[in-house]
């Protein structure tokens, strides 16, 4: 319906108004920062035909592609490379043509390419059978039922576990062992203290991922700890691992005075 009344509005049939709706998404997820203004300047105004608005949309997965390639022309054998577009690749297509850059760079694994927003077992397992680089899914899949089904229909190689979101330390074990019973590893999603603790724990796990920092881009998660703890990118020691902490129970002190500072608000469950 809202694409009727807009058409009415705008005195236009149905599909422009949908392809613009499109286009707008797709410029403010998928397309570079660099390419942002210029890109969506052109296509919300109308002055660039339907056929260069589409091509503009193909570009986005020939640029991710061309960036893998050129990552690990950089990087050679130094580093294991890895891929996640966090489910922005806007088509199956899309997540194929990237893949098969994958494939010819030598990627580690491949993980949440497309948006199906990674809970499609079927695409996943489609998409296995036509790319060689193993798939890392179930990062958006919740609890340890629904990734044994994933898992068990093929929809992916590598399991993604979070303490945070799959039933703490308990189920996130419990995940693990399941992978664990199918020779399959089992990742761990994101950083924290419970993190670090569940990857000691486990056999069948390979990178710890310190998560959304770069150079230029710290994590955004507060300094809540009084005793150095920190998920920075300065975490990482020279031989590239993280250290467990050691106290008790997560082995961190929480610096309760920041905390208090800065609380928006206070629940008690009791």
């Amino acid at each position: 319906m809202r694409f009727v009344l807009g058409g009415e509005f705008l005195h236009l049939g149905v599909h422009p108004v949908a392809l613009r709706e499109l286009l707008e998404i797709q410029q403010h997820l998928l397309v570079p920062e660099k390419h942002r203004s210029s890109l969506g300047v052109r296509c919300m105004d109308g002055r660039e035909p339907v056929a260069e608005q589409f091509r503009q949309l193909i570009e986005v997965a020939r640029e991710e592609a061309q960036n893998v390639l050129h990552v690990a022309r950089e990087v050679g054998d130094r580093m294991v490379l890895m891929l996640d577009p966090a489910c922005e690749l806007r088509t199956f297509a899309d997540a194929l043509y990237v893949g098969r850059a994958c494939d010819d760079a030598g990627y580690f694994w491949y993980e949440d390419p497309f948006r199906d927003g990674g809970t499609s077992a079927f695409a996943h397992r489609k998409l296995r059978g036509m790319i060689r680089t193993p798939l890392l899914i179930t990062e958006h899949v919740r609890g340890v039922e629904p990734k044994a089904d994933f898992v068990l229909a093929g929809g992916t190689d590598f399991l993604r576990v979070d303490p945070e979101y799959d039933m703490g330390i308990t189920g996130s074990l419990k995940i693990a062992h399941f992978a664990e019973a199918l020779g399959l590893d089992c990742e761990i999603h994101a950083s924290g203290p419970a993190h670090r603790h569940l990857m000691a724990a486990m056999r069948n796990t390979n990178y710890y991922e310190v998560a959304l920092v770069g150079p230029d881009c710290p994590n955004v998660i507060p300094p809540v700890y009084a005793c150095g703890y920190s998920d920075q990118l300065d975490c990482v020691a020279a031989d590239g691992t993280v250290g467990v902490p050691e106290g008790p129970g997560l082995g961190v002190t929480y610096d309760w005075d920041f905390i208090g500072r800065h609380r928006l608000a206070h629940h008690v469950f009791e």
